[in-house]
């Protein structure tokens, strides 16, 4: 349960004008590399660091119609497509396949390593919300339940 609020509170953080916290780091544009812990380097060059703290990393992805991305890690973490997406994913042992994933699709994605060819006549965006370590605050998971109607009004929204 602490971790969906996590990344509720992340995605607040990022959609939400004026939302984020001084503890994180200005919004980077980083050219490509391939450490996924690394944020001045190792992104395929359309990624923008939107947070970068002691807690998570998130990252905004964009990529042009028919772009060809090269090989580039991702660190394991939440998945949020924003737009349609149709492309090849391809491993370092040559092996690929077809990804396709509708805007509003959330996932789980573990670590991996790829390059990829967006597919479409449009471009590809996305979220990614890499989990760092517990919030260091002091804070234990019980203080983030919220009241269920608290809850439910959030996700009705």
């Amino acid at each position: 349960m602490s971790t969906l609020l996590v990344i509720f509170w992340t995605l607040g953080m990022i959609f939400i004008p004026g939302a984020q916290s001084q503890t994180s780091t200005p919004s980077k544009q980083v050219s490509a590399g391939a450490s996924p812990q690394d944020s001045a380097v190792n992104l395929p060059p359309a990624s923008k660091v939107e947070i970068d703290n002691q807690q998570v990393r998130v990252i905004r992805r964009y990529h042009q119609p028919h772009e060809k991305v090269p090989l580039h890690s991702h660190a394991g973490g939440v998945v949020v497509y924003l737009t349609e997406v149709r492309e090849t994913s391809t491993n370092p042992d040559g092996t690929s396949h077809q990804v396709t994933h509708h805007a509003g699709d959330v996932i789980w994605s573990p670590a991996h390593t790829h390059s990829l060819e967006n597919l479409a006549d449009t471009p590809i965006e996305v979220i990614e919300i890499e989990l760092k370590s517990a919030p260091s605050s002091g804070v234990t998971s019980s203080s983030h339940k919220l009241p269920a109607d608290t809850w439910n009004a959030a996700l009705a929204r």
